[in-house]
Order: C-alpha cells, then sequence, then structure tokens
C-alpha cells in the first residue's frame, strides 16, 4: 500500500521533528522491477536499495524468496556507509538480470551480500555478476551462476565477479560464468568465475565450470588468463576452497587459477581443470605461500610442502548435495578425505556440515558424511488454484440519481492474495491504489442523464479474475411544465 499524500506529508513532518535520519531495515515486498519509492507494501529491489543508499548510517536491505527479474538495468549503489544486503536462501532469493545488463554494481562504502543468486547478468568488459570498487565487499552463502563479461577495451574480465577492491567470500559457489575475449584486439578473457584487482579471502567455496576464451589469433595477447580465477593482487587466501572443472586457452594460461601476485593456501584442491582441453590447473606468475595439505590434479600448483598431493581427487560432479549452493562432492576413495591439515581446519563445510566426519578433515569446500543425506524430497505439487476471488459493490441505486453524490463501496478478498483491482466508469478508469478496500465517491452533477456502466475487474495472484458491473442512471432534466390556458369566456 502506498502512502496517501497526507500520510505521506505527516511522515515527512515526524523526520524532520525526530532529527537526522538512523539505521534502518528496508523490506523489498515486491518482485516487480520498480523505480520509485519504497513505499510499505510496494518496495521493490531498486527502490530499496536506493532508499538505503540515501538514508545514513549501517543499513540493511532484507529480500524475501523470490525470482526479481531486472528489466531496469543493474542494481546501483554509491553508498558511502555499509550496506547489507540480506537474501532468504541463495536457494530461492534469485537476482537474475536475464541477459539484459550486470546485476549489482557496488560503486563505494563497505557491501555484505548474503543468501542471494545471482544470475543472468552481462557486462560490457568487467564483472557481468558482480562489479565492486568500494571499500570491502563480504560475500556469503551466495551462488553467483550464469553470467557473462564480454571483451571491452580488454578481453572481458571477471564474468561472475570483478573485483576492484577487496571481497571476501564464505560457503558459496561461483560458476558457469564467461570471461570472453571474443572479437577482441588486445586480450582473452581474464577470471572466467573472478578477477580480482586487490585481495580475494576464500573460504569454503567452489569455483567450477567457469570458462575465459581467448581473443582473436592477431591480438597482442590472444590467450585468455584464469578460467577460474584470476589473482592480480597480493594477500589472497585460500582456504578450503574447490576449484575444478574450469577452462581457459592459448599460452600462458592457467585453466583454473592465473596468479600475477602472491598467495597463500591452505587445505585447497585444484584439480581437473583444463587448457585447451589438456589439463592444467595453474599458471603461476609469483609465489605460493602454501601451507601444506593440498590436492593439485597436475604439479603446476607448485604444492610441494608437507601432506601435499598430486592426483586425482574423485570428484563428482556439481550437484545439489544440500545447503544453499551446489558442491563437488568426493566419492568414496578420494585421497581428499581425512588428509586437510587440523590447524587450518574450519568447522563446517561449504554446506553447513560439521568438520570433521571421521579421522580428520578433507581437503576442498565438501566434507564427506558417514551417511550423505539424500537431497531433500521435491515438495508436492501445488495444487492449481482456481477460485475467483470475491468482490461485494455496495452503494449504487437502482433509481435514477439527478444530484448530489454516490458513494460506492467495494471490498475484494482472496485466500491466495489480491493483485489488482481495476476500476472504469463508461470505459474510462478511475485511479485507486488500493486493491481491497475503498470507497468510489462520484458526484452526479458531472454525469450526463441517461446510463453509465461502473465496472470493477479484480485478479488474484493465480491469476484468476471476478468482474462487476453496475449501472448508475442520471435522471433526465425535467421538461417544463406546459402553461395552462384559461377557458374563453363567453358573455352576451
Amino acid at each position: 500500500m502506498r502512502l496517501t499524500p497526507l500520510a505521506a506529508l505527516l511522515c515527512v513532518v515526524f523526520l524532520a521533528l525526530a532529527g537526522p535520519a538512523s539505521a534502518q531495515i528496508f523490506s523489498v515486498t515486491t518482485t516487480d522491477d520498480d523505480v520509485g519509492t519504497c513505499d510499505p507494501g510496494d518496495c521493490s529491489v531498486r527502490e530499496a536499495l536506493a532508499a538505503a543508499d540515501s538514508n545514513s548510517g549501517e543499513d540493511t536491505v532484507s529480500i524475501p524468496p523470490g525470482h526479481y527479474v531486472l528489466t531496469q538495468g543493474e542494481l546501483f549503489t554509491d553508498s558511502l556507509d555499509t550496506l547489507n544486503v540480506i537474501g532468504h536462501s541463495a536457494r530461492d532469493t534469485i537476482l537474475d538480470a536475464a541477459g539484459s545488463s550486470r546485476v549489482f554494481n557496488g560503486f563505494d562504502g563497505t557491501i555484505n551480500m548474503s543468501h542471494l543468486t545471482i544470475t543472468g547478468g552481462v557486462a560490457p568488459d568487467q564483472g557481468g555478476g558482480i562489479y565492486f570498487d568500494g571499500q570491502q565487499m563480504t560475500l556469503d552463502h551466495m551462488a553467483v551462476i550464469g553470467n557473462k563479461a564480454l571483451a571491452g577495451d580488454f578481453g572481458g574480465q571477471g564474468g561472475g565477479i570483478f573485483a576492484d577492491e577487496a571481497v571476501t567470500m564464505s560457503d558459496s559457489l561461483v560458476s558457469g560464468n564467461l570471461a570472453d575475449g571474443t572479437g577482441n584486439d588486445f586480450s582473452g578473457g581474464q577470471g572466467g568465475g573472478i578477477f580480482g584487482n586487490e585481495p580475494l579471502v576464500l573460504t569454503n567455496v567452489t569455483v567450477a565450470n567457469n570458462i575465459a576464451t581467448p581473443a582473436d589469433p592477431q591480438a597482442s595477447f590472444p590467450h585468455s588468463q584464469g578460467g577460474g580465477i584470476f589473482v592480480n593482487e597480493q594477500d589472497t587466501t585460500f582456504t578450503h576452497v574447490t576449484i575444478s572443472g574450469n577452462q581457459a586457452s592459448g599460452d600462458n594460461a592457467g585453466g583454473g587459477v592465473f596468479l600475477n601476485d602472491d598467495i597463500t593456501v591452505r587445505n585447497t584442491l585444484i584439480a581437473g581443470n583444463t587448457v585447451d582441453g589438456v589439463p592444467q590447473n595453474c599458471l603461476l606468475n609469483d609465489v605460493v605461500s602454501e601451507e601444506g595439505h593440498n590436492l593439485q590434479g597436475t604439479a603446476d600448483c607448485g604444492f610441494a610442502a608437507a601432506g601435499d598431493i598430486t592426483a586425482d581427487p574423485l570428484l563428482g560432479a556439481l550437484a545439489d548435495n544440500g545447503g544453499e549452493s551446489d558442491t563437488a562432492a568426493l566419492q568414496a576413495g578420494s585421497p581428499a578425505i581425512d588428509t586437510a591439515g587440523a590447524d587450518a581446519c574450519v568447522p563446517t563445510d561449504q554446506r553447513g556440515v560439521a568438520r570433521p566426519q571421521f579421522a580428520g578433515c578433507d581437503i576442498g569446500a565438501f566434507e564427506l558424511a558417514a551417511a550423505a543425506a539424500a537431497p531433500p524430497a521435491a515438495p508436492p505439487a501445488a495444487v492449481a488454484d482456481t477460485t475467483k476471488p470475491k468482490v461485494a459493490v455496495a452503494g449504487v441505486r437502482a433509481a435514477c440519481v439527478s444530484h448530489g453524490s454516490l458513494s460506492i463501496r467495494v471490498r475484494a478478498s482472496d485466500a491466495s492474495g489480491v493483485k489488482t483491482t481495476r476500476v472504469t466508469l463508461d470505459g474510462k478508469r478511475i485511479h485507486t491504489r488500493n486493491k481491497t478496500r475503498f470507497t468510489l465517491r462520484i458526484k452526479v452533477r458531472k454525469l450526463k442523464p441517461g446510463h453509465h456502466v461502473l465496472r470493477i475487474v479484480t485478479t488474484d495472484a493465480a491469476g484468476n479474475r471476478t468482474s462487476k458491473r453496475r449501472t448508475i442512471t442520471r435522471c433526465a432534466k425535467r421538461a417544463a411544465k406546459p402553461r395552462r390556458q384559461a377557458a374563453p369566456r363567453f358573455t352576451g
């Protein structure tokens, strides 16, 4: 419900008397991509972000379950304060650009995002899903999947995430993203999943099945770099990270990780990545400060400390193994089972499963449980709602009306919720923002004499529709009374 002009004015007066704005929670209440004000009962994600931007202090945008398709371009925030963007679960709270724009652009401040899926983003150059150039970004229980960074001045950078400042990510998935170099005359794509220009701190993260494609053969640097991750800054740290199934192309590529600065690696699994279809997991332009108990599929990641393993990890395909995002499960007999270092073992895996399950913690983002729980059964198919909404109309007079006003009361209700109520008089819409309970006041003197058709059409959340038709009759003007003529008088 939107505020009436009077209520809105009173609200402004109250805020003025209350002093400077303070931190607030802005709750999203519609999946529509509206551009306007964040009103109670009618607040889109875009409107909630704008409201938080304009308010001082640490604000929170709360997003309930839903598929939020962006039709007005990327979501943008440039607040200098701290912004928390919180969904219900990465499984059911989805921000989807549907291939028309980037999904999210965080240009300033500190941003914390959690329990969301970022998908369908396409950027002309950097960060198809998320572009960040603020102070610090934290991503927790996120799924960044199916986004693209296209070739701009350079090859596309960061198909899923482009981070120009520090990013911390935990308990999350980055998958199916593309850094595209096609048609570029300088370089191929870099960082199919993530491009980090500043430190990346990843814990319990799966980076899988991302692609960086090459530029044209005549380009200055035609090869792509970092099918999974492109690391461009020191102090990057991976703990219990799984990097697999990523692809790059050309010389100096790095199917899983392209390293341009030093990195610390703990209990991390990098295997099954390829360059031009040939196994290659890492390309190292700097030092790997690895603390042992890591697993590499090929020796190119440089893991050689105590407890390190070079072997096939026996990973399963990316799948829903529980938790808010997909994981690549360790199969029975995997050398990654029970071989992680205890000193760097975090309490749970990406799904929230406790570590350790057996004699020790497992390498990577997945902890094999004693009896892997089957994925939750699909809920029973919902019974289709075919019940039409109820609409009551009162106040329409049967007799014709010659003057004054008519007060016509409309009451609409439905078990699944009323979506819209449209009112027309003689085919012209009478504007009302209330969907369920309102009173129409019609001035009779403004109507022409004769019959006038009032139509009320109510639609519920399932698309069922009820139409009510009423006739209002204005009396015709009374004809002037004929003058009575006196009977002729006779004399004589």
